[in-house]
């Protein structure tokens, strides 16, 4: 018996999820859901290399562990809420090095509860679509903020990577190749590929710092 039966299903169910196929278990998409523990190994990893802890830093990681949350939630349930969340928390993290800087920037982590409400109910392609459009932005801002850094290769390793997981993840979205039984799932991979271009970044973006 799943725990998740009375929740309100994935808006993507049945047939418009990615690949895994979807369990009525604890645990409802487990290659998805364990590979999220990637998320989580990426910020431990994170915390361990760094001296100095600035307030952005703080923040940013602290929407980062939200992500990894979320991502498991989403996976281990397949409800809409929860997906919700997880999108939510994507466009979080995005958002949050930009928002450092603002005078109430301690307030960002508190975007998570809108940006979830905005997405929920929404089509998972236009959760994607929204998703693309704030990673433009964020783009955008960091061509705007910080343009000398942007051919360091950090950046350009994190760019890279998140830009391969990202085909992987539409590889599986679209079902080119799908063993709904397998472990090995794009949406694996790109939880693997992601969470290794997230701790990229942040080495990037806060290395300075240290």
């Amino acid at each position: 018996m799943s725990p998740w039966s009375t929740w309100i299903p994935a808006a993507c169910l049945p047939d418009h999820c990615n690949c895994e196929a979807v369990h009525a278990a604890w645990i409802a998409q487990p290659s998805a859901f364990w590979s999220s523990g990637a998320y989580l190994i990426a910020w431990i990893s994170l915390w361990l290399k760094r001296r100095q802890f600035s307030d952005g830093f703080h923040l940013w990681m602290t929407a980062f562990f939200i992500l990894a949350l979320a991502s498991h939630f989403a996976h281990g349930s397949m409800t809409e809420v929860a997906m919700a969340c997880d999108f939510g928390a994507i466009c979080l993290l995005l958002l949050t090095p930009a928002g450092t800087r603002f005078r109430f920037s301690w307030g960002i982590p508190f975007l998570f509860v809108p940006l979830s409400i905005a997405f929920f109910g929404a089509a998972k392609s236009t959760k994607i679509g929204i998703a693309l459009f704030v990673f433009a932005i964020t783009l955008l801002e960091h061509g705007r903020t910080l343009r000398a850094r942007l051919k360091e290769p950090g950046f350009k390793k994190a760019i890279a990577l998140v830009s391969a997981s990202f085909v992987l993840f539409i590889w599986d979205e679209l079902k080119l190749h799908c063993e709904p039984g397998s472990w090995l799932q794009g949406h694996s991979l790109w939880h693997l590929g992601s969470a290794w271009a997230i701790a990229e970044y942040g080495r990037w973006r806060f290395g300075r710092e240290t």
